[in-house]
């Protein structure tokens, strides 16, 4: 096959082409595998990361309010109801974890609705195999921490069921009773005073609106002993403030003396019962702490189990993070160095092509501009040594024809 120059030339030229093609190809594939890997951190190690950090700013958060709702004596119901928000979001996030958020199963479930409601539109990919099992673990973990957290909520409801509320407080039966029985004590001294001055009495004296009145009228308990001392304190609280009335009718100090020590008795015998349901309460408020405590404290075991998973968890997923920036890095390193060194071999194979076209071509030219100049002299002996298949070797055959 001849080969011309012509030729020689364009395959030199499209064989630098390929290799130009080539490294710009190799380019493109090393920053796609760059990109590909910075998608992998962006899409999917970024989020998982913000949603275990997520799933432990929120326990942190369910156990401030459930310190918050037992240790609170006002606004129990809102309290209670963000506490149970606050266990479904945790929930939420396991779920996002543990399924992925483009998942059916995650959709179908309660946390896709908690999801929808907190307005979140973040992409979450299933966790790793290896992330998984720690998941797992804290999602097993996290049904006793929500029953026990239930469990919590219906003792601290137990125990609010005798407690009284006033004045937009909570108060437990022992202590409101203690301000009913100081209420009572400045009332009846009031009353003695006003005997003594032989003066009219200005304090209430309508059962219905006294503290006594409201709490005996509002007061409910499912508790028959109990509503049967609040029934005899009732009995005596309305002859106490009947009397108080009377005194007030009466003109003379010995007609208010006679009711004054009458209602002393009255005093007593409210005073009495109220003894008795401090001491029928007793027991029923020591066997109610002891529920709540024993709930509190394996709760607590239960945090701190999510605790400890939540730490592995949080390790794990900074780990993967750090691999897969460091394998980005890494394919982003490598290709440069690829690219460097095909690029370096393009350079030199496109040097060497044209070293070797050049010396060829200008050593056949030499030679037959040579032997020409010999035979412009009528030197014909010498011959031209040229035995390329292309337009020099054919000038070389025709120039040697002539001597």
């Amino acid at each position: 096959m001849k080969l011309t120059i012509g030729k020689k030339l364009t395959f030199s030229f499209l064989l630098l082409a390929f290799l130009v093609l080539l490294s710009g190809g190799v380019g493109i594939m090393i920053l796609n595998k760059v990109s590909r890997s910075t998608d992998t951190v962006a899409k999917e190690k970024v989020p998982l990361a913000h949603s275990v950090m997520n799933a432990e700013l929120t326990i942190v958060e369910v156990e401030k309010s459930i310190d918050d709702y037992i240790h609170s004596s006002s606004g129990l119901a809102d309290k209670e109801k963000n506490l149970l928000a606050k266990l479904d979001e945790f929930d939420m996030w396991l779920s996002m974890l543990n399924y992925g958020t483009s998942s059916d199963k995650f959709k179908k479930s309660n946390s896709y609705k908690v999801y929808k409601k907190l307005g979140l539109d973040i992409i979450v990919p299933k966790g790793s195999s290896e992330l998984l099992k720690t998941i797992n673990k804290i999602v097993k973990e996290g049904s006793t921490f929500k029953k026990g957290s239930t469990d919590l909520i219906k003792a601290h409801n137990e125990y609010l069921k005798y407690s009284v509320t006033a004045d937009g407080k909570n108060y437990d039966l022992p202590s409101y009773l203690l301000i009913l029985q100081k209420y009572q004590t400045d009332w009846f001294k009031s009353l003695e005073s006003v005997v003594v001055s032989v003066t009219k009495f200005e304090k209430n004296t309508d059962p219905a609106k006294s503290p006594f009145g409201i709490w005996i009228n509002t007061y409910k308990v499912d508790d028959e002993t109990l509503n049967k001392f609040i029934k005899q304190i009732d009995k005596y609280h309305i002859k106490l403030l009947g009397y108080a009335v009377k005194i007030n009718n009466e003109k003379e100090f010995k007609g208010k003396d006679k009711y004054l020590k009458r209602n002393r008795g009255n005093i007593a015998r409210i005073n009495k019962y109220l003894d008795k349901i401090n001491a029928d309460i007793e027991p029923v408020y020591k066997k109610l702490d002891a529920a709540k405590t024993e709930k509190l404290s394996a709760l607590t075991r239960s945090v701190n189990e999510i605790n400890k998973e939540l730490e592995h968890l949080v390790k794990g997923a900074e780990k993967e993070m750090a691999t897969a920036l460091q394998k980005a890095e890494s394919s982003k390193k490598s290709g440069i160095v690829f690219l460097v060194v095909l690029t370096l071999a393009a350079v030199l194979i496109a040097i060497g092509l044209g070293m070797f076209m050049s010396r060829y071509m200008t050593k056949s030219i030499t030679a037959l501009a040579d032997v020409t100049k010999l035979i412009a002299k009528d030197d014909l002996k010498k011959k031209v040594d040229i035995s390329s298949n292309d337009e020099l070797g054919a000038l070389a055959d025709d120039t040697n024809a002539m001597t």
